[in-house]
């Protein structure tokens, strides 16, 4: 039998073909998937011999409204598991004889075969989604709601924190320079933006909106944590505000840091939106140069909330009511944007120089 006969006995048996398989809740296995899957469905079944795919390519045509360029794309680009060669006689035993009459016989072995068929294909559409989950993390990609961000690994390590006694900018509360470890962690290649925390609070609490790519602004530390407990339901994540060492050790660039006064530079201006340059609003993430960790706008643009309380220098206990932030903002002077500078907040006050970012 050729393709195109195949193509005309289901054409012309359609309807009572149709009916047999979407009634019985037979769906050629492709209603097994989510919608955004049945592309996929059709990909794995599509290199079958001309009378699967024709089987297929009708089914998708009619039933999913696929295109002829879109079935013919899933056929050229199919990748099987298996080829499920008695099934494939099925699909034409089926429609064997005047309106598409089998016996009960072939009726039952059809969906019999067709079941596993469904069972196997589940199986690793679960086991393809597992690794296709797994490779975007190690890539440090992570999606919520349709929105997708990037998470950058760093190597732990021991650093001096804080402000040499010499520093002529620095501040008390920035002093004394010590040594502090930290292990491997991630943290959020840029700020969280207006679009992240929209997607996952279904609001969007900025005073300077317009673009979703602005970092969001107003938020408290109570409310970072109601963002990432939901942010966690949605990924199945464990995301956490960063600890103010791990705040500082990633914007000195970790490892790989250069010494430089503020995250990537020397030059404030290369690195970060400040009052200098700002004109007084946020602007979109990584459109200042990255340090040395490839990490945006941990000088300027917002400050961004840690996980610690806030201690007046690091010899004090950290038993404030207060909470750490780090960065400087659009707002602040040039001295305010250093690696080392710290202020802080209680935890239920937000303002428009005060966002987050995220570490895993």
């Amino acid at each position: 039998m050729t393709k195109e006969e195949i193509k005309a006995l289901f054409l012309n048996n359609f309807e009572s073909f149709k009916s047999r398989f979407i009634d019985e809740e037979i769906d050629i296995t492709c209603l097994v998937a989510e919608e955004q899957d049945r592309f996929r469905c059709l990909q794995i079944l599509a290199n079958h011999e001309p009378m699967m795919y024709a089987a297929i390519g009708m089914v998708a045509r009619d039933v999913f409204g696929l295109s002829d360029q879109d079935i013919n794309e899933a056929i050229q680009n199919a990748e099987c598991l298996d080829r499920f060669n008695d099934s494939q006689k099925y699909f034409v035993d089926f429609c064997k004889g005047s309106n598409c009459l089998v016996s009960k016989e072939e009726h039952d072995e059809a969906i019999s075969e067709i079941s596993i068929l469904e069972s196997k294909l589940q199986k690793y559409i679960f086991l393809e989604a597992k690794r296709l989950e797994q490779e975007r993390k190690n890539q440090g990609l992570f999606t919520a709601n349709g929105v997708t961000f990037k998470m950058i690994a760093v190597q732990g390590g021991t650093y001096t924190m804080g402000a040499a006694d010499n520093d002529p900018e620095a501040y008390d509360c920035e002093k004394p320079a010590h040594k502090e470890t930290v292990s491997d962690f991630m943290i959020g290649e840029t700020e969280v933006t207006q679009e992240l925390w929209q997607a996952v609070m279904g609001s969007n609490p900025s005073r300077f909106t317009g673009d979703l790519q602005r970092p969001v602004e107003q938020v408290s530390w109570d409310d970072c944590q109601a963002f990432i407990r939901k942010l966690n339901q949605l990924t199945g994540q464990n995301f956490r505000l960063p600890s103010e060492a791990e705040w500082e050790y990633a914007a000195r660039g970790g490892n790989r840091s250069k010494g430089y006064k503020y995250a990537g530079s020397n030059d404030v201006d290369a690195v970060a939106w400040y009052n200098g340059n700002s004109g007084s609003t946020t602007h979109k993430v990584k459109t200042k140069q990255p340090n040395e960790l490839g990490i945006y706008d941990m000088s300027g643009n917002v400050y961004e909330w840690c996980e610690d309380k806030y201690s007046e220098n690091y010899n004090s206990q950290r038993n404030w009511g207060y909470r750490v932030l780090r960065g400087g903002s659009w707002f602040s002077l040039a001295r305010f944007v250093r690696v080392s500078y710290r202020i802080s907040l209680t935890p239920g006050d937000g303002s428009s120089y005060g966002g987050l970012r995220l570490a895993l």
